[in-house]
């Protein structure tokens, strides 16, 4: 997955290098700063460690529209969504994120030529990204911490969403290829009809409806949904010819 971090109006060095140690961490290499407060001195050295190629080379702009450019997907993040949410209805959690990507063709190193380039943009230490942000941005990201603190450290929060964006694939690649929307339909649909010859079971609709959600969360993959099709398949003649005799 290609991955830009954005971090806006960053204050202290010391986060700087711990954010591209982050990335080095999950193979993100490209970084923008926009309008920076804080240099690239001996802190941010000291604690970027062996990604030190990766900060020197950050590029910086005047404007998160610069810094943004030539992505096709742009995710803001927030650790204060309650002050916002007049004007932001739904945050999503990094793992809805990392779902987000993948259902566009985001995730492993095919998708990621196909859906193109993910910005994730980061605000300032002491205030946050602000509204006018947060809304040049196509999703907002909250990690749900404790509530007592539940804003996370710049670099621990640039670390979370890349675990999550990262979580389901090995080298770039994914480690298990989920099943097709309307392969999973079907899937539900034959059960449905499979439950439909079992003189045994009462509540057919109630069954077929809790297949159908125990599937969803599930989310098989491509090999799991096409033996269960033989499965199913395989019950259905069964029993349609037990019911015929």
């Amino acid at each position: 997955m290609r991955v830009r971090i954005v971090l806006v109006e960053p204050e202290y060095e010391i986060n700087l290098g711990s954010v591209a140690r982050a990335m080095e961490n999950f193979g993100a290499r490209e970084l923008w700063l926009v309008r920076p407060k804080a240099g690239l001195g001996f802190l941010a050295k000291m604690f970027a460690k062996h990604a030190w190629p990766l900060l020197k080379n950050a590029r910086q702009a005047k404007s998160l529209e610069t810094a943004v450019r030539g992505c096709s997907f742009v995710a803001g993040t927030t650790g204060a969504p309650r002050r916002y949410w007049r004007s932001i209805k739904n945050c999503v959690t990094p793992r809805g994120l990392a779902e987000i990507v993948s259902e566009r063709g985001g995730a492993g190193a095919k998708g990621a030529s196909r859906g193109g380039e993910v910005a994730l943009v980061f605000g300032s230490e002491g205030r946050g990204l602000g509204l006018d942000d947060l809304k040049k941005c196509d999703a907002i990201v909250n990690i749900p911490a404790g509530a007592k603190y539940p804003v996370l450290n710049l670099s621990h929060a640039v670390a979370v969403v890349l675990y999550e964006l990262n979580a389901g694939t090995r080298d770039g690649k994914p480690l298990y290829r989920p099943a097709a929307k309307g392969k999973v339909e079907r899937l539900a649909r034959m059960f449905k009809e499979t439950v439909s010859v079992l003189p045994a079971v009462r509540d057919k609709e109630k069954v077929s409806r809790a297949f159908s959600q125990v599937v969803a969360r599930a989310r098989p993959g491509d090999d799991e949904a096409q033996a269960l099709f033989a499965a199913l398949s395989g019950m259905r003649k069964l029993f349609t010819r037990r019911v015929r005799r």
